[in-house]
């Protein structure tokens, strides 16, 4: 009569470890989907981060280029006003061109034509 007795201990630790084991593989599955959800989540952060500070990085070397482009404009058209003194071409007309001031005798003034 032991041997029965024994055999149900050992079919009920059995039945209680199988048990055991299935909570426990259950517990281990639901913490691997919590990492993963945890994993997935953290990723999608770091990669808006990351499309944050690329855009940021280009936002800065365009404002760079535009501050260095008005720069630029300034400079051209402080040059343009320079070069459009009308003491300068007066200046350059009679040094290098070798041109003068006409007489009214050289003035030709020309009617327009009617149409």
């Amino acid at each position: 009569m032991k041997q029965p007795l024994l055999k149900n201990v050992s079919l009920a630790n059995r039945i209680q470890f199988s048990r055991h084991w299935k909570s426990s593989l259950q517990l281990m599955v639901r913490a691997i989907l919590a990492i993963a959800i945890i994993t997935v989540i953290l990723m999608g952060y770091v990669w808006s981060r990351l499309l944050y500070l690329q855009s940021q990085t280009k936002l800065l070397a365009l404002s760079n280029e535009n501050r260095r482009l008005e720069q630029d404009i300034y400079q051209l058209k402080l040059k343009l006003a320079t070069i459009k003194q009308p003491a300068r071409l007066d200046h350059l007309a009679k040094e290098r061109w070798n041109l003068q001031i006409p007489s009214a005798s050289q003035i030709i003034v020309l009617e327009e034509s009617a149409q």
